[in-house]
């Protein structure tokens, strides 16, 4: 059964908690895990995962496509449409993961021994591995397809329902695998067959919202084409984005050395981090765009927009803010003093950027679920040669704090560009006043967080320090009620907490 008027606040709730849950396990297995299993043998146990995320680049965009295509079909009430999708894309990626199964399989040795350089007491075991993982290729290149048709129909409380679990077994099998003496290849075995459980429980429930997927399966091959289009620019997009994210720290090692770029990486890889939150906004949004899009509902896609945005803005606002107010001591205690004298300034610089960053999000996949995945795109291609010019002679210039600014200067250029493209593809995703108003009250947080990161001196009292954040913090509450929520928010928020 679609449900179709599941709130976007509940559903964003949902994913997220489908993503916190296993990264809370990831923070307490891990180190367990690695203890365990030994540092050499977990760390390719990543390697092998990160050569399944290459090959699944043979979906070539296909899962997120049916997403696009099944909300459409669902906003125009031509649901008869929306098996011969499904299935044109299935046949398409068991076809796909037949091949990669296939690829990986014959050459799992050469991509071990000469590509991985795997020493010579764990070839055998991640060649066994490799191997599995072939025989597994067409499940996990088909899984996007049947998570994509449950979010086109808003069914979000299934999909994490689902994915949680398994999700939190990718952490939590390893363990307890190591823990009974188990090998690399047994541990991706049980792995495999984790995800292979998560897979047809995925079917049932795809089956049991859409019955018409039970139909004979048809190939079509107008869908195909117009799914192959869509997932082509999405997967370039996808071959690009490695590149934009990790050209930095390239940059960094190369014109500095390899010592400094812990410095930068890490409070780097601290932002991605809670990237998750705008993430789940937009995975739930997209559908709802595709939906709107279909109806040509321009002002219903613009109002939630402007909701979402105003979302990503508010809830992103204030633990980057801290991180700009509160970034030494952050670093301290997480990395020691001796760590965080070089890498603080880069999380506070940085910091600004991942605002932007976030924001950014919303536009990005507004305009892939109107059909122009092609836009972002080009907007990578074009910005990558600039941003690495632009990252070079910043980090020349000023070492590390340069290539934060560089990479805080390119986010905020890249978000207007989306904002701007969104605007020529005839979306008007905020008003004037509305954006003005939003930079207004980001200004009127942010300014303060900068103003006293460098007034506040390094040695102040304890007690005054925390006082000093409180009072930003609660300046910062303050504005959002004010300013940022509507009368409708206010009223709802109230009611919720009367009922707590």
């Amino acid at each position: 059964m679609i449900r179709r008027h599941r709130s976007l606040v509940g559903n964003t709730a949902l994913s997220i908690l489908g993503q916190v849950l296993p990264a809370l396990t990831a923070i307490v297995v891990l180190p367990l895990l690695a203890r365990t299993l030994g540092n050499e043998r977990l760390g390719f146990l990543s390697l092998v995962w990160i050569v399944i995320g290459y090959f699944s680049l043979l979906d070539f965009g296909l899962g997120l496509g049916v997403t696009k295509s099944v909300a459409a079909a669902i906003g125009t009430g031509a649901t008869e449409k929306i098996p011969t999708v499904f299935w044109t894309a299935w046949m398409t990626q068991f076809s796909m993961g037949c091949v990669g199964g296939l690829l990986l399989g014959v050459f799992a040795h050469p991509l071990a021994v000469n590509v991985l350089r795997v020493p010579d007491y764990l070839a055998a075991e991640t060649v066994h591995a490799l191997k599995m993982c072939a025989i597994a290729m067409p499940i996990i290149i088909m899984t996007p397809s049947v998570i994509g048709v449950l979010q086109a129909g808003q069914r979000f409380d299934l999909t994490v329902m689902i994915q949680t679990p398994f999700a939190i077994g990718q952490f939590a099998l390893p363990y307890l695998c190591a823990r009974h003496g188990m090998d690399l290849s047994g541990i991706i075995g049980v792995l495999l067959l984790s995800r292979t459980a998560s897979f047809l429980l995925m079917c049932v429930a795809s089956a049991a919202v859409f019955p018409g997927l039970l139909r004979r399966p048809s190939f079509s091959r107008a869908e195909f084409r117009s799914l192959l289009g869509f997932g082509s620019w999405v997967t370039i997009g996808t071959l690009i984005a490695p590149l934009v994210l990790y050209a930095d720290r390239f940059v960094v090692s190369r014109v500095l050395s390899l010592s400094y770029l812990a410095f930068y990486s890490i409070p780097a890889d601290a932002l991605i981090r809670l990237m998750f939150v705008p993430a789940s906004i937009v995975s739930v949004a997209f559908p709802a765009f595709s939906q709107l899009r279909a109806r040509a509902d321009g002002d219903a896609i613009r109002g939630l927009a402007y909701k979402a945005s105003r979302s990503i803005l508010y809830l992103m606002v204030v633990p980057l803010g801290a991180m700009i107010l509160c970034g030494p001591q952050l670093m301290n205690v997480w990395m020691g003093t001796a760590f965080a004298q070089k890498a603080s300034v880069v999380l506070q610089i940085l910091a600004l950027g991942a605002l932007a960053n976030a924001i950014a999000r919303i536009p990005f996949g507004l305009l892939q679920a109107v059909g122009r995945p092609d836009l972002p795109s080009k907007l990578q291609l074009i910005e990558l040669p600039f941003q690495v010019v632009l990252t070079y002679v910043l980090t020349v210039q000023f070492g590390l704090r340069g290539t934060a600014i560089a990479w805080t200067l390119r986010m905020t250029l890249d978000m207007l560009a989306l904002f701007f493209l969104a605007h020529r593809a005839g979306i008007l995703l905020l008003s004037r006043a509305g954006m003005w108003r939003a930079a207004e009250n980001s200004a009127m947080i942010l300014a303060p967080a900068v103003l006293m990161a460098v007034a506040l001196p390094p040695g102040l009292d304890t007690r005054m320090r925390l006082a000093a954040d409180a009072g930003w913090v609660l300046w910062s509450l303050t504005i959002i009620a004010l300013r940022g929520m509507t009368a409708p928010d206010r009223t709802a928020f109230s009611r919720m907490l009367a009922r707590a």
